[in-house]
């Protein structure tokens, strides 16, 4: 090869740089195009050393322009170039007294230090070193002297260009300055630059060849560089080349010997070759390698086996081979080709084939991994690739992928750092890194992060857009972590600007648009990437996606079936399976009959079963599972299982995942659970989390079960000890204590969940669980604090989580922040519309707005999307639905209840019946009931004896005996009874009741009664109401309706009670807790005031619960009080139990259940107590004439303790819709008090029928029992 005769030197960066500034004349600012065109010409005549018409051309310009700052700084160019110093610094100076253009004096001064001695022997040497190709001597002499790059005024360009004219290597910007200098000057020097660079750099084009012709034609006598140069080319052309070109050299030079030689050698090199290259062995090598660059693989293929049939050790062969395989992406086969041709020939570039081939291979397999986080693979596959290349960037990331997946944070970023210090932006390396802090909330570190290898790229240009399109998109991620939607649109909007082909920046920013309920945007981005790249495979691949995000089954398969089939990857391939059965399954949802559903159901499973590849057919089992077949899933599990058996460890769990969701345990589960569990040290530790999750899911359905059958103990000793597998201590806690608070014992619950907490302070899910046990356990503000955080990286959490902040919110008697979250959802594609809506309609109906509350199940319950959902599921939303629904029901009842009571004729007895007659009537706003009350009543007492001695105590007949008065002088009546009517309306409802009404019309006394009960606070665990009341005292006759005195026919009695109730109850965890304080003042007709005071404290739990029945039981303790006692029935007494203080202490128990039509509530309670009564006067506050003479009785105080008990019965048949009959019975004993009641009842609910069955008796209470 022939010697290169012109020597470069290495340029420096800062120096390149320098090059975008254009020298000479291109740096002179001029105010006309004709004082710019004598400079250039000035400039022209100065390169050739015509000094004379250089200043001829500068002196032209000064009569136009006197102070021209150029025009004079040329002009001591001028006069350096002729040795004429003191002219130049003469000229300098007046250029400073004019504050000429800066940069003119200071091009100026730079080129008069290059006149100073020693700056001229620097510039003779460094052409000495430029010419002895002493380069980096060259190159340094040139930064010394030239710091900011070619001067625009002397002579000292062509001198610069040589000193840095570059080793071989592209620079274009050098060589489009060299461009500039020939086309301002004319100087053929810098073009011979030119010239010599490209030949450098790479064979001469025949537009060069050309070039270098005419330049050798035209140049003058003497001057053989052109000739140099055009033999230089010949030299590196191909043999095959060189002939024409050397023919038209000898045209030119035709005594040149050397070319003649050359030219001749040429002729024999190229016979050589064709005779070689026509041989059977380099047409098969020819043919073979045409068809690989065309990608006909099987032509590459079979020339490939007909080069190794006639010679079987050639090593292009083999090579030929192993490109075929790695273009199949099969790399095993590709290493095993390689290496048979380094054994047959040893050139270096075989044994890197060979290992890239195996790496490959390598990484193929860790793909698998990898897709099932299998950590165990991934680092082993990334140690046998470090050992084959220790410095592998992405080996060194699978290793970091797998250390994040494994949780082990702090050395996955010590890796992902090392990967990228061998590759400076190894872009998969840093999108995890960034991606691990974002999910470790380190939003500073990812910011870090981002802005440091963001600082390394290189300036913008076309090489660089898409570096900064990927640090733009990592920054984009980073802000949407932290919910920052806006920013992170628009720096993804700008990263698409700079790389608009790439499908999977598009793919993102569509994913953002449908994030922000913006489909149309969406749809539009990834159309026109279709329209930039209409047969790019990525980008139909891409927008497949985005359709099938919204749903859209056949516009997906419509986009992966325009993709040809032998490009498809089996993602894409997997994927169009997925949308042909997504797209088959809703034309079976939707089939207008049984006939056309079951077609389509038959063809999607036809489709289900003819797909081979296993993961593929799994799934398309999740597709399944996830449209409510629940029944084809299983079916296509076993499928499955039959064509590959035993299952990878990754479809065992999936397998497993699909039988925990079928409605009833699959006998199957436990088993496949025990052998997963024995598999456990192979699984990855996402894989034993799952497993563990699965575990979890059984025990939880069984404690679900045993709550239901009421057997709270036994649930709560399940979720205690039940077997779980170990994953790690924090998520072995964490379940635990959600297994416990799915029994209900949240006391116990919770210090596991706070334990986990400890370990994962991030976890979204167990943030929540955690504040859920500070909230049933009473503790708000633990709670509350622990909602905030959560709420704070809420909107990155998919949406079923988001949804469980709605109800913790709910919970905490939130609405609003429940409200702004259910609003967000609502635009979230991800978000399944029918839970966002029934989670609107449960706090509409928290919130008692319950016609938006009926709207929103309403919607569900008629939904297509509840019809594939489990039975149980349907069942539970038609419940909620009718529950709403029920209070639009309006109805009448009507009952008959007997009184008796035994005790003293005429005086404490009371026998007789009530007919209450009741209206309800539902409130346009559904919160209650309006009713109207008319209660038929018909008392009587019996006949008083006048020889019974207990007869003094009633009325004044003590008086009229002390008075010597007798009976038959008496005006009143000796037997006591009335009939009359209680009447009411009023409205019960959630927040409030009121009612105002009559008792006792038609009777001795009648009284104006009624009452108002208020919520006026409440909290998650409490409420606290408020009551108002005037109430009849119905224990006996004469406090119910009055009674006329025997003596004087007078009227007593008719006492009500006016009292205010304050009362709290509270749930803690599975017990009730009631609070109740009552102050009020009794009075009668004629019978004295009175004072009440009741504190009644009581807590219960239900102690068996099965779906339609309870048994609940408890504690009350009861302290009552009166000012005084007027529990007699003498005249001013008003007949009421009024001790002067009571404390009781009950145990009340209660069996309440449903059975088809039947209902029943079966009560009882036995009461321990102490009573004491004050001294009372016989005749208190008498107004009677008769009473007041004679006052000197009254009635001794006592007290003791004693026991009681009740039983209440009630029973209730449903005939029919609309019609419902029933009984209670009421026994109550105690020593001195022994009162029974019975009550037949009918109630008739008007049409449409809506309210649902009850689980107990709704029997008929009167208006005096109000």
């Amino acid at each position: 090869m022939y010697r290169r005769f012109f020597h470069f030197s290495l340029i420096s960066s800062n120096l390149l740089a320098s090059l975008c500034v254009h020298t000479a004349f291109g740096m002179v600012q001029t105010n006309s195009d004709a004082e710019r065109e004598i400079m250039r010409n000035a400039q022209l005549w100065q390169s050739q050393y015509r000094t004379d018409l250089a200043r001829q051309q500068v002196n032209k310009l000064l009569l136009i322009e006197p102070n021209s700052a150029w025009g004079i700084a040329t002009l001591a160019s001028i006069a350096l170039q002729e040795d004429k110093k003191a002219e130049a610094q003469q000229l300098l100076q007046k250029l400073q007294s004019l504050n000429a253009n800066p940069q003119a004096i200071a091009q100026l001064q730079a080129l008069l230090k290059l006149y100073t001695p020693q700056a001229q022997q620097e510039l003779t040497q460094m052409r000495l070193f430029t010419q002895s190709g002493r380069t980096a001597e060259a190159t340094a002499l040139a930064r010394k002297l030239f710091p900011e790059g070619p001067l625009a005024l002397g002579n000292f360009q062509l001198d610069y260009y040589r000193a840095l004219a570059t080793a071989p290597g592209p620079n274009p910007k050098l060589d489009a300055a060299l461009q500039e200098e020939y086309a301002r000057t004319q100087n053929v020097q810098y073009k011979y630059l030119w010239i010599q660079r490209q030949l450098e750099a790479a064979p001469p084009s025949s537009t060069l060849l050309r070039e270098i012709e005419r330049l050798a034609v035209a140049a003058p006598s003497g001057d053989h560089t052109a000739k140099d140069l055009w033999r230089w080319a010949l030299h590196k052309l191909p043999w095959e080349a060189v002939p024409e070109t050397a023919q038209a050299f000898l045209n030119r030079f035709p005594q040149d010997e050397s070319m003649q030689a050359y030219l001749a050698e040429s002729r024999r090199q190229r016979a050589q070759a064709e005779r070689i290259e026509q041989s059977p062995l380099n047409v098969a090598k020819r043919k073979g390698n045409q068809a690989l660059d065309n990608l006909r693989l099987d032509e590459a293929q079979a020339q490939a086996q007909k080069i190794l049939s006639i010679q079987p050790n050639d090593a292009e062969g083999w090579g030929l081979l192993g490109y075929i395989a790695s273009r199949k992406t099969q790399y095993a086969a590709a290493q095993e080709a390689f290496e048979k041709a380094y054994h047959f020939d040893k050139a270096p570039h075989w044994k890197r084939l060979a290992n890239t081939a195996h790496i490959n291979s390598l990484l193929q397999q860790a793909d698998a991994a990898v897709s099932r986080q299998d950590t165990v693979v991934m680092r082993a596959i990334a140690q046998q690739i470090l050992a084959i290349d220790s410095h592998h960037a992405q080996a060194m990331t699978l290793q970091a992928q797998a250390l994040n997946l494994e949780g082990k944070y702090q050395l996955a970023q010590d890796t992902y750092q090392a990967a990228l210090k061998q590759v400076p932006i190894y872009l998969p390396a840093l999108n995890q890194l960034v991606q691990m802090l974002i999910k470790q909330q380190q939003w500073d570190a990812a910011s870090q992060v981002l802005k440091e290898y963001a600082a390394q790229l290189p300036p913008t240009d076309s090489d660089a857009n898409a570096l900064q399109a990927e640090i733009r998109q990592g920054q984009a991620q980073l802000l949407l972590a932290q919910n920052k939607q806006a920013p992170a649109l628009r720096l993804l909007e700008q990263a698409l600007q700079l790389t608009p082909q790439n499908p999977w920046l598009r793919h993102q920013l569509a994913r953002l648009y449908l994030a922000m309920n913006e489909p149309a945007l969406a749809n539009s981005t990834m159309d026109d990437g279709i329209t930039l790249t209409p047969d790019a495979n990525e980008m139909r691949y891409a927008r497949a996606l985005i359709r099938a995000a919204q749903d859209q089954w056949s516009e997906a398969a419509s986009d992966l079936t325009h993709i040809p089939e032998t490009q498809r990857s089996s993602s894409m391939q997997q994927l169009l399976s997925e949308m042909q059965l997504n797209t088959l399954i809703q034309q079976a949802i939707t089939a207008e009959n049984t006939e056309k559903q079951e077609a389509a159901l038959e063809r999607a499973w036809a489709l289900s079963i003819q797909v081979q590849d296993v993961q593929t057919q799994a799934q398309l089992a999740n597709i399944w599972q996830r449209a409510g077949y629940n029944d084809q899933a299983l079916a296509m599990w076993k499928h499955i299982e039959g064509r590959q058996h035993p299952l990878p460890l990754a479809m065992q769990l999936a397998y497993a995942q699909a039988l925990s969701a079928a409605p009833q345990e699959n006998p199957a589960l436990m088993p496949l659970l025990h052998s997963l569990k024995e598999q456990q040290d192979a699984l990855s530790q996402p894989q034993q989390q799952e497993l563990l999750d699965l575990y979890a899911r059984q025990a939880e359905q069984r404690i679900a079960t045993l709550l239901s059958d009421g057997h709270p103990i036994q649930a709560a000793n399940l979720a205690r000890d039940t077997f779980l597998p170990h994953v790690d201590q924090g998520h072995t806690l964490a379940v635990r204590g959600r297994l416990l608070a799915a029994a209900q014992d949240w006391s116990a619950a919770l210090p596991l969940l706070q334990s986990a907490l400890e370990k994962q302070p991030h976890d979204f899910v167990l943030t929540l669980d955690t504040a859920n046990a500070y909230a049933r356990t009473g503790q708000l503000t633990s709670a509350t604090a622990l909602a905030q955080h959560a709420e704070a990286t809420a909107m990155r959490q998919p949406p079923w989580q988001q949804l469980a902040l709605v109800r913790l919110w709910q919970r905490l008697d939130q609405p609003q922040k429940a409200q702004n979250l259910l609003a967000q959802l609502q635009s979230n594609p991800e978000a399944d519309p029918n839970e966002v809506l029934l989670h609107q309609g449960r706090l509409a109906l928290n919130q008692r707005q319950y016609q938006q509350a009926s709207e929103a199940f309403s919607t569900v319950a008629h939904s297509p999307a509840l019809q594939r959902a489990p039975a149980n599921q349907q069942a539970g939303i038609w419940e909620e639905y009718q529950a709403v629904e029920a209070r639009r029901q309006s109805w009448v009842e009507i009952a008959a209840q007997r009184l008796s009571k035994s005790g003293t004729a005429g005086i404490s007895a009371l026998k007789g019946w009530e007919i209450p007659m009741v209206a309800w009537k539902a409130s346009p706003e559904l919160d209650g009931h309006h009713f109207l009350h008319v209660d038929r009543l018909a008392l009587d007492a019996g006949t008083l004896s006048t020889s019974d001695i207990q007869s003094q105590d009633y009325g004044q007949i003590g008086a009229a005996t002390a008075s010597g008065l007798l009976p038959n002088a008496y005006q009143g009546p000796m037997h006591s009874k009335t009939n009359g009517f209680n009447v009411g309306l009023g409205f019960q409802g959630d927040r409030y009741d009121w009612d105002i009404g009559l008792t006792g019309l038609g009777m001795p006394v009648t009284n104006v009664v009624g009452g108002a009960r208020f919520e006026i606070a409440k909290t998650p665990t409490t409420d606290w109401r408020l009551t108002l009341g005037r109430r009849p005292i119905t224990g006996s006759l004469l406090s119910y309706s009055g009674a006329k005195d025997p003596v004087t026919g007078a009227v007593w009695g008719g006492v009500v009670h006016t009292f205010a109730a304050l009362r709290a109850t509270q749930q803690q965890g599975a017990w009730d807790q009631t609070a109740d304080l009552s102050l009020g003042v009794i009075t009668g007709k004629n019978v004295a005031h009175n004072t009440r005071t009741r504190l009644r404290l009581s807590t219960g739990k239900d102690m068996w619960r099965a779906a339609k029945q309870r048994i609940y039981a408890g504690v009350t303790l009861q302290y009552l009080a009166h000012n005084k006692n007027l529990a007699e029935y003498s005249w001013g007494h008003g007949g009421y139990y009024s001790p002067k203080s009571s404390v009781t202490l009950s145990l009340p128990i209660e069996w309440t259940g449903r059975a088809q039509a039947w209902t029943w509530r079966l009560q009882g309670s036995a009461s321990v107590s102490h009573t004491s009564s004050s001294r009372s006067d016989l005749y208190p506050g008498a107004a009677h004439p008769l009473a007041l003479s004679n006052q000197s009785g009254y009635y001794s105080s006592n007290g003791g303790s004693g026991t009681s008990w009740a039983l209440q019965a009630a029973i209730e048949r449903q005939l029919n819709n609309n019609v419902a009959i029933g009984a209670k019975l009421g026994i109550d004993r105690s020593e001195n008090f022994a009162p029974n009641q019975f009550q037949i009842y009918l109630r008739y609910a008007l049409n449409p029928v809506r309210r649902l069955l009850e689980n107990q008796p709704r029997q008929v209470t009167p208006y005096s029992e109000f």
